[in-house]
Parts: structure tokens; C-alpha cells; sequence
């Protein structure tokens, strides 16, 4: 996670659409509440569009209201000065009858592409606390899970194994008193986990999970990925544009994009994969790797 926002991909994917990205001032000298303003260019600004404005601890996202040849209303949270910017990819054409994207078209891409590139990578981890009760083996995932990486109680990591794997050792449920020892994901439905033995008293379990990233976003929100992978994300957002039914769609570019973002995921997971072996030290599992990043070189 960083410092990248939903509108600054926004901004990339309407460069690359050739769609106008708006980039004026405000104009006017406004308090908070309902104002009008006259920026110097009205232009990409229509009713409805989500614009930004202002910097810093003012800065906020708004959505005009209603337009005039000069004009533009909205309802601002913070007062801003004249010369605070206005800027916002907007994907005017068309608007406002017959537009050939729309922002929130976009911003609904950009959820399901990160998710998508979350769950290939998996670059993000997250710890939660659950606590273990009283005579209950399965709890659910966090909500914002891919999936359970690691799980400790009171200091000690869990072993992982699978509930046929006890099942074919015969069970160690009956060890009552006991702290649980295992856990596992099959047999207790998706989206869930298990400890065993079953716990006989409250235990505090940390989990350790990777983690998918937000079902909405707006132009501010910061995105889960890390900022360093926003340009494949970029990719999977433009495959969605282009493939979409409209005047707009060109199948060529969709499946030009859409393969620069599945071989985005392939070299991020690699990559990190590496940086997962350098850790732990084994130099065959780097060093190939590193040799076809290079070409052979």
C-alpha cells in the first residue's frame, strides 16, 4: 500500500484512451456548502462528473451538480481559495447522453482488476486477531482475506495440514485441556478455517493472511496494491475499456492489454518469489530466476 490513487490510474487510462483529463483552477474564492465557481476552462467538466480539488489536508473529491457554458456547481466540504486546482479524468466524450465510458464504469474496472492482481500476486499481508472459543473448531476468514497464510497461538505457530490428514491419524480432538496444535482449511467450507484439537478454553489466535483490496473505490482512495505495480494495473483496466460492447470496442487492444496484465501478475509473483528464497537463503531457486529476468544473460 502507498501513496497511488484510484484517480491518478484514472488519469493514466484516460491518457492512454486520448480522452480529455481535466486540469484547470477553481477560479473563485468559495466557503464550504453549495457554490458555484468559474474555473478558467470548463472544459471535461459536466454535470454529474466527479472532479478533485484542492491539495493537502483540504483536498476533496465533489461532483458537480449543474454546468453552464462558464460555470460549475457543487456541494464543497472544505473553503478553498481561487487558485486551488480542479483536475479529474472525467472521460467526457459523449457526455452527457450517449458517453462512451464513465467514471464509475472505470473505478468498477479498477476494483476487479486489483482484486484480480491481489489474488495472482498475493503482495499484501495483513495479521487479525481471532479469539478461539470454547469447544469450536471453525471460525471464518477475515472478510478481506484471500486466503490463511500462518496462524499462532500464544507465541506458537500452528502446523499446517488438512483435516484428512488427522482424520488419517486417527484424531487428536480427544487431547482435552490441550491447546490446538493444527490447523486446516478443507472440509469446512470456503471462506473458513479449523484448529485442532478443539479448544477447551479461550485461546487469542493471530492471523496471518493476504490480503484483497477495497470493493469500492473513489478518486482519493489509495489503492491495496503496492505503488510500485500501478502500471499493470493500468493494463487491466484497458482491457475491460476495450473489450466492452460500443462504438468504443477494439478486441486487438483488449488482448494487448489484457496480456500485458497476466504477464504483469506472472513476473510480480516470480518476483516476489525471489525475494521470498533470498530470504531464506537457497540459491537455486534464485539464481535461475534471476538469469531469465536477465534473458540468459
Amino acid at each position: 500500500m502507498g501513496q497511488i490513487t484510484a484517480g491518478f490510474i484514472l488519469q493514466m487510462v484516460s491518457n492512454s484512451l486520448v480522452e480529455w483529463f481535466v486540469n484547470t483552477t477553481l477560479g473563485t474564492t468559495i466557503v464550504a456548502g453549495i457554490q458555484t465557481v468559474a474555473p478558467p476552462s470548463m472544459r471535461g467538466i459536466y454535470q454529474g462528473a466527479m472532479v478533485i480539488v484542492g491539495t493537502g489536508a483540504d483536498i476533496e473529491q465533489v461532483t458537480v451538480s449543474s454546468v453552464t457554458a462558464s460555470t460549475f456547481t457543487a456541494d464543497f466540504l472544505s473553503a478553498h481559495p481561487s487558485t486551488d486546482p480542479v483536475t479529474g479524468a472525467t472521460f467526457s466524450s459523449g457526455q452527457p447522453t450517449t458517453p462512451l465510458w464513465t467514471q464509475q464504469e472505470m473505478l468498477s474496472y479498477l476494483v476487479d482488476v486489483q482484486n484480480d492482481f491481489l489474488s495472482a500476486v498475493r503482495p499484501v499481508y495483513k495479521i487479525a486477531t481471532q479469539t478461539l472459543s470454547v469447544g469450536v473448531a471453525a471460525y471464518p476468514n477475515p472478510s478481506d482475506a484471500i486466503r490463511v497464510e500462518r496462524i499462532s497461538v500464544n507465541g506458537t505457530e500452528l502446523w499446517d495440514c488438512t483435516q484428512t490428514d488427522i482424520d488419517w491419524q486417527g484424531g487428536y480432538s480427544s487431547r482435552a485441556g490441550q491447546g490446538p496444535f493444527y490447523w486446516y482449511q478443507d472440509k469446512v467450507g470456503p471462506f473458513n478455517f479449523a484448529v485442532d484439537p478443539i479448544p477447551q478454553s479461550g485461546f487469542p489466535a493471530r492471523i496471518f493472511y493476504s490480503q484483497l483490496g477495497s470493493t469500492s473505490l473513489g478518486l482519493l482512495s489509495t489503492l491495496t496494491a503496492p505503488d510500485i505495480f500501478w502500471h499493470i494495473l493500468k493494463y487491466g483496466v484497458l482491457a475491460n475499456a476495450f473489450s466492452k460492447d460500443g462504438e468504443q470496442r477494439d478486441l486487438m487492444r483488449s488482448a494487448y492489454c489484457q496480456q500485458r496484465f497476466d504477464f504483469g501478475c506472472l513476473i510480480s509473483a516470480k518476483f516476489l518469489e525471489g525475494l521470498e528464497a533470498r530470504f531464506r537463503g537457497p540459491e537455486e531457486t534464485v539464481e535461475p530466476m534471476l538469469a531469465m529476468m536477465k534473458g540468459g544473460r
